[in-house]
């Protein structure tokens, strides 16, 4: 079997492929019908066309990739400098930087969920303290999960940067840029504040859809003068006793903010703080009729109602519970990533990090984790919703 890296066939026989890979590709089918004992078997070979290109002559594109130690005090942090590189279908972040030449110590494990890079060219994570390593953004965007996931188009100009401060010295925290002054990293938020109702410690809170959409048409009026992102901030007040808040949004709200370009959606409450971006707005709604209820839920576990084996797991430590229902359907998995923020006080938090529990109970670290020392705080970027928790590192 002949196929792109784009191209995926499924147990039933389906093959799926993305909308711009342009190749041909030749699959051998194997067809086996059997009658009372007896079988007759006849192979195939099936040549899935490419998307509108001739897949003799296929076009050229190409990025720009650089990697740079911007704040090195040696005076040589230029690693690679900014060079247009041929790119091909399935063209990651991580492949592109391998293009360079450069000498990677790369971990690749299930614990990063994807390719890690340590080092490169000998300047590695943690050499000059605990806040430093290596990040990439992506057209000025720090995407905060692996780079052999995150899969290049054409023109995109992806930056390897070396930080010292958990990004915030190379503009990882939706500030300028300087390696990108052009790309749109800033955000423009409308405030919608929403007094939720608290009842034995659930909190719910109800927004209001023409005032989403008054925010978000506020928002994208001042980002098309500036660039900026537009960002619709939900803040819930009255919740501070609560240990559960549940935030629900109609689907023509969500609607509202996923039409505008690149817009997201912050819900901010005690118990956290969570950022869905425009793939995941427009992926809750996406084949949903009508103008149902989308709940969006956080809530601080008592780790006495977990099971046992999970509390064979995450112990005392704090759980948190994430989830959101459309149409009473829990959504587990998103099309784009969702950022969140746990509270965390403890002042041992330079030890702690992020797993998530998977089905089967595995403990499953968080690519990209950071704790903010200002809002007092872990942050992180996630595809997928269930159960995380605060915990010292395990051994994975």
């Amino acid at each position: 079997m002949l196929f792109s890296s784009l191209l995926t066939i499924s147990t039933t026989g389906v093959i799926t492929r993305l909308e711009y890979d342009n190749y041909d590709n030749n699959v051998a089918l194997t067809a086996i019908v059997s009658f009372d004992g007896e079988s007759l078997q006849q192979e195939f070979s099936v040549t899935i066309k490419g998307t509108g290109n001739d897949s003799s002559n296929p076009p050229v594109r190409t990025a720009k990739v650089s990697v740079i130690d911007p704040n090195s005090t040696s005076g040589n942090g230029m690693f690679f400098a900014q060079q247009l590189i041929n790119i091909e279908a399935g063209e990651t972040a991580f492949t592109i930087l391998q293009k360079t030449g450069l000498v990677l110590d790369v971990s690749e494990s299930s614990q990063y969920a994807g390719a890690y890079v340590k080092g490169i060219n000998g300047l590695s994570e943690f050499d000059e303290g605990p806040e430093n390593g290596w990040m990439y953004s992506v057209n000025g965007i720090f995407p905060n999960y692996s780079s052999s996931l995150y899969v290049l188009k054409e023109g995109d100009v992806v930056a390897w940067l070396y930080t010292r401060d958990l990004g915030k010295d190379i503009g990882a925290s939706y500030v300028t840029n300087p390696f990108n002054p052009g790309g749109v990293e800033s955000t423009t938020v409308e405030e919608v504040i929403i007094n939720a109702t608290v009842t034995n410690g659930a909190a719910k809170a109800v927004a209001d859809t023409d005032d989403i959409k008054k925010a978000i048409n506020a928002a994208v009026e001042i980002a098309a003068k500036d660039g900026s992102t537009p960002e619709v901030k939900i803040s819930i007040k009255n919740d501070n006793n609560a240990a559960s808040l549940a935030t629900t949004i109609k689907a023509d709200a969500i609607r509202a903010i996923g039409q505008a370009d690149k817009a997201q959606l912050t819900i901010q409450s005690s118990l956290g703080t969570l950022t869905l971006d425009n793939p995941t707005l427009n992926g809750l709604v996406s084949g949903v009729s009508g103008n149902p209820d989308i709940v969006i839920n956080i809530a601080k576990v008592d780790n006495g109602a977990l099971t046992e084996g999970q509390r064979a797991i995450v112990g005392d430590n704090p759980v948190f519970d994430l989830s959101i229902t459309v149409m009473g359907e829990t959504v587990h998995d998103f099309n784009g990533g969702v950022t969140v923020f746990l509270p965390y006080t403890g002042t041992d938090a330079n030890d702690k990090t992020v797993y998530y529990l998977d089905t089967d109970n595995n403990a499953l670290h968080i690519l990209g984790v950071r704790y903010d020392a200002i809002r007092k705080g872990f942050v992180f970027t996630t595809r997928h919703f269930s159960l995380f928790f605060i915990s010292t590192r395990i051994n994975d």
